[in-house]
């Protein structure tokens, strides 16, 4: 039973540490992480995926085809750039959207360009935003620690060859074989 559990603890926490390598490496890159609320976009980014936006991206480079996000009101928005205007000015559409963003997007609104998004994580995090993720790396680095300890602190095995009455052989706990003459 202890070693199912075990072993259920040592796959999330291997899960996990997946998961933060995927979003801690790229942000040393200079890209930030996004979970994507609406279908706008799909199939490209599907909703509840994480899309990874290089905001050392400005607005200057952008080119027609490129997936950007943008401030627009109050919320941030990826969308396809179709069109450019005289002024600058950038014209988006979601993908999966009939027509054109009502309003162009200028310059200076404009977070980065989308580089790669990961499917269906967003989901988790957005369940697990807040408090909640912090109280459930807590919880895993306890039990990864706890774990950890009952292993360390488990007594030498011993046993005896059936071919040999005469030796006592121990198993150490990083698995080095004792052997022991008997008098």
């Amino acid at each position: 039973m202890i070693s199912i559990f075990s072993n259920a603890v040592n796959t999330i926490t291997a899960v996990l540490s997946a998961l933060c390598i995927l979003f801690l490496l790229p942000m040393l890159f200079g890209m930030k992480a996004y979970i994507v609320m609406s279908g706008s976009m799909e199939p490209v980014l599907q909703t509840g995926s994480v899309a990874y936006v290089d905001t050392h991206f400005s607005g200057d480079d952008a080119a027609i085809g490129d997936i950007i996000a943008f401030r627009s009101m109050d919320s941030l928005v990826t969308h396809r750039v179709i069109d450019k205007t005289a002024d600058g000015k950038f014209i988006t559409k979601g993908d999966a959207n009939s027509s054109p963003d009502p309003v162009p997007v200028a310059r200076e609104h404009v977070i980065g360009r989308t580089v790669f998004s990961v499917p269906a994580v967003g989901y988790i995090l957005a369940e697990l935003k807040g408090r909640k993720l912090y109280c459930f790396i807590f919880l895993l680095i306890l039990l990864n620690c706890s774990g950890a300890l009952k292993t360390y602190l488990q007594p030498q095995r011993s046993f005896r060859l059936p071919y040999s009455s005469r030796t006592d052989i121990t198993l150490s706990k990083n698995f080095q074989i004792k052997r022991r003459k008997q008098p």
